[in-house]
């Protein structure tokens, strides 16, 4: 990434997280970086990619080294440790009305994010998981965890990260718990 990507890009969630993702703009963004605005269509076609941006390293950063089975307590702890530290500027975006390219691109990741534990989970266990049940997962528990994030985030009074991200932690070790205890079920209940 060069300087003036990351210029844009802390400028974007400055502007974010100070106006909204309807109010921002390119001009406005552009203002905070000190640069010409001609500059930032060299980088990214709108401010929503300018945000989705902003997002993907983010979560990137995030979970560097610690996205396998083994490791996914302390990724679920660095990505609210993420949100907390940008708050003002996930507030807006998770607060942002519509489906926005954003907001869905973070619902994405989080969801490869979860689809890559669980993979793992079930080849580190040698269980196989029936494709209705996977889907079934893929549609719950990232559409869950960004409602709670989300409500967390615009929380004017928010239990603490450490906290958001021990109740976190617990509902998905649960649905894991779950996930080993009810393979011969759906052996069961699938043939």
């Amino acid at each position: 990434m060069t300087r003036i990507q990351a210029s844009i890009q802390a400028a974007t969630k400055q502007v974010v997280g100070e106006l909204g993702v309807a109010k921002a703009s390119v001009a406005a963004i552009m203002a905070v970086v000190g640069t010409r605005r001609q500059t930032f269509y060299a980088y990214y076609p709108d401010k929503y990619a300018a945000i989705t941006a902003v997002t993907s390293a983010d979560l990137q950063a995030a979970v560097v080294g610690c996205t396998d089975y083994v490791h996914w307590p302390k990724m679920v702890t660095h990505i609210v440790d993420t949100l907390a530290e940008n708050r003002t500027f996930y507030a807006q975006l998770v607060g942002a009305e519509g489906s926005l390219p954003p907001t869905q691109n973070l619902q994405k990741q989080v969801m490869g994010l979860v689809e890559s534990v669980l993979s793992q989970l079930a080849g580190y266990f040698g269980i196989a998981v029936p494709k209705a049940y996977g889907e079934f997962i893929e549609a719950v528990i990232p559409t869950a965890l960004t409602a709670e994030l989300a409500r967390w985030l615009k929380d004017p009074e928010p239990r603490s990260a450490g906290m958001e991200a021990a109740f976190i932690i617990t509902f998905l070790d649960g649905t894991i718990a779950g996930f080993q205890k009810t393979e011969p079920e759906f052996a069961r209940v699938m043939s």
